[in-house]
């Protein structure tokens, strides 16, 4: 629970839903399978994935014919399906977003393995591999908890007589879906913002106004303001935690302009 008088604050949340009513088959007498099976023996490739970006709409849309691995296959199945991934990700995208995103996943599968096999994963655990892949300076994810909100789901019964997954993340604010190439300035030990691609001197007006913010925010704070009070005094830009930005480039302040 906030302090007292704290705004209302929006919380991640995962919604995961059955695109049936029935109940799938939980045999408690079976071995658990923690690893999935690929009959067919696929290894994935960049190429195996359509991805597309939107800058008007705000929102990256990825698309496969082959299904997600889930968080319990095996370390080089998933080490493998996140270079890909990303690779693809990489090459269809030229923006990242700077803000809190809304993850949509849609996963099409067949109503024989759904509901007739006990091999396949799980809906919630085919989630974290993907957006591990989404994550870096050559992706569209600066860290995963950008991830504000997740809809998930599978079907089957479709008729495109094929598998694999449509996956859409969308901004959740207005102008935080910009080019790459940013850097990152250290306002104070931890606390870091994401600076855009601009001229030297933009640069260093932007980072002198970060600066001045969080001082004056702090000084409040030391008066006793709670957060929900100076919840409009602090930068638009989303601060990001110094520990998750190793694959970034960091600067303090003074080695900007």
């Amino acid at each position: 629970m906030g302090a007292k008088g704290d705004a209302p604050q929006t919380k991640p949340h995962l919604l995961l839903y059955y695109s049936r009513s029935q109940s799938l088959d939980r045999d408690c007498a079976r071995p658990r399978v923690v690893e999935e099976v690929d009959p067919l023996g696929l290894r994935y490739s960049a190429d195996d994935f359509t991805v597309s970006e939107s800058v008007d709409a705000s929102h990256v849309f990825i698309e496969t014919r082959l299904d997600p691995p889930s968080l319990q296959a095996a370390a080089a199945t998933k080490k493998g399906y996140r270079a890909s991934l990303a690779a693809a990700v990489a090459r269809g995208t030229s923006r990242c977003f700077t803000h809190d995103v809304a993850v949509t996943l849609t996963w099409i599968i067949s109503e024989e393995r759904r509901y007739q096999t006990h091999i396949v994963a799980d809906l919630d655990n085919v989630l974290k591999p993907t957006i591990d892949a989404l994550v870096g300076p050559d992706s569209v994810l600066i860290d995963d908890n950008q991830v504000q909100s997740i809809e998930a789901s599978w079907h089957t019964g479709t008729t495109s007589h094929h598998g694999g997954f449509w996956l859409r993340v969308d901004s959740l604010g207005i102008g935080n879906f910009i080019p790459r190439g940013g850097r990152f300035v250290e306002i104070t030990p931890g606390r870091c913002y994401y600076v855009p691609v601009a001229p030297p001197e933009a640069q260093r007006k932007y980072v002198d106004q970060l600066v001045w913010m969080n001082r004056e925010r702090a000084k409040w704070e030391a008066a006793g303001h709670t957060e929900g009070e100076l919840y409009h005094l602090a930068p638009q830009s989303r601060p990001f935690p110094r520990a998750r930005l190793a694959r970034f480039e960091v600067l303090g302040p003074d080695e900007f302009g």
